[in-house]
């Protein structure tokens, strides 16, 4: 597998809360019968532990802006990750076709700073935050079906032998498309 150090972001997930319930959730959050929300303790570890990474780090749930501390977990992102960045100076007046300004406006990775989020009322409750914070923000209202596709299936689905799947997996395109990810349990690659 790619090392994390290798990747293009890497993902602080901070809750698995989310008030969708896809399917094919790659977080699992419909499965969850009892979300966690990552405690500031652990989020800054996690912060910190990534001084050095030339990549993004991202900021992710279930629907991050849903944590209940989504304010002092900014605080501390913004303290030890690139500091004192703020990264969007427009999306502060009007704004008649958001979905068209956020596809040319909010992809700017050159800060190293990102949210994936849901564009829903916490959201815009923290906008005012969000905006002076993350330059890249993929927001998926999950309303259009052609954006994701069900790649939860296990190598026995696909009829694979263990050689096969080895020689798959090293070349999974989304290993270098996506991010390793670091919740409340550990690091994932």
């Amino acid at each position: 597998l790619i090392s994390p150090s290798k990747q293009w972001c890497v993902q602080l997930e901070v809750t698995n809360a989310c008030p969708k319930s896809c399917s094919n959730c790659t977080r699992h959050c419909p499965h969850i019968a009892d979300p966690y929300f990552m405690d500031l303790d652990t989020f800054e570890r996690a912060v910190k532990s990534m001084e050095g990474y030339d990549g993004m780090l991202g900021i992710q749930g279930g629907n991050p802006v849903s944590h209940p501390q989504f304010e002092q977990l900014v605080e501390i992102y913004d303290k030890y990750w690139e500091p004192g960045k703020a990264v969007l100076k427009s999306g502060r007046e009007p704004i008649s076709n958001f979905g068209e300004y956020a596809a040319t406006h909010l992809i700017d990775d050159r800060g190293r700073r990102g949210l994936w989020s849901l564009p829903n009322a916490d959201y815009y409750k923290h906008y005012e935050l969000v905006q002076s914070t993350f330059g890249y923000q993929c927001l998926n209202d999950h309303l259009n079906p052609a954006k994701h596709s069900p790649i939860l299936v296990t190598r026995k689905e696909l009829g694979l032998n263990d050689k096969e799947w080895e020689q798959y997996r090293q070349s999974c395109p989304f290993q270098r498309m996506w991010s390793s990810s670091i919740n409340p349990l550990g690091a994932y690659p």
